[in-house]
């Protein structure tokens, strides 16, 4: 509404509509508001009591926030503790097996067990939840080929190296001897293996030295 020029700067800047009616109660009693040609006192009182027209802090908000839908901005904010996977888990064709690979080899990496059953072992970190399972299957299995592959990370080259020799010394196979691999990136340094089963596995750290 425009009362700007109509209303004392006292009750425009009034930020509660009690404190609104208050003041205009006081105002009015005093003889410091005159009546409008078409708002008499008690319609004043009501617009203050209702909050009918906005003070002038809420003016400037909408204002604010007019401006900024002309010009407006997406912003995403993560949230809190939240990562883009939860978990992930390979169907192995003799539990034993895998379980004495990737007991060795995430073991180089800060990586153990945090539960296990007859059928399925979870790895994580100490004191977590699993961030990775192997889960015992018939055979035979259906294991991706080309273009699949599950990097575990790695806080230093020297664990990426450790992760390889690791891996090889429990049945794995070499897919790639650890070293710099700038065509991932400038200080993408990882070493890669076939598991007993054939799934395609890393260990990575990208970061400099």
């Amino acid at each position: 509404m425009m009362l700007d020029g109509l209303l004392p700067p006292r009750v425009l800047e009034a930020t509660t509509p009690e404190e609104r009616m208050t003041i205009t109660r006081r105002l009015s009693r005093d003889r410091q508001i005159s009546p409008f040609p078409w708002i008499g006192a008690g319609m004043l009182v009501a617009l203050s009591v209702y909050g009918l027209w906005p003070t002038r802090a809420e003016r400037a908000e909408r204002r604010e926030r007019a401006e900024r839908s002309k010009n407006p901005v997406f912003v995403y904010i993560q949230p809190r503790n939240t990562r883009m996977l939860h978990h992930l888990s390979f169907p192995v064709s003799d539990l034993a097996r895998s379980t004495a690979f990737y007991d060795a080899a995430l073991s180089t990496l800060g990586y153990e067990q945090v539960w296990a059953d007859d059928t399925a072992v979870g790895y994580g970190l100490p004191g977590g939840g699993d961030l990775f399972a192997i889960k015992l299957r018939p055979a035979p299995l259906a294991v991706p080929g080309e273009g699949f592959h599950l990097a575990f990370a790695a806080a230093s080259r020297e664990a990426v190296d450790k992760f390889h020799a690791a891996a090889m010394a429990q049945g794995g196979r070499d897919n790639g001897a650890p070293e710099l691999c700038p065509d991932y990136g400038e200080h993408y340094y990882a070493g890669f293996v076939l598991d007993p089963d054939g799934y395609r596995v890393e260990a990575v750290i990208n970061s400099p030295v």
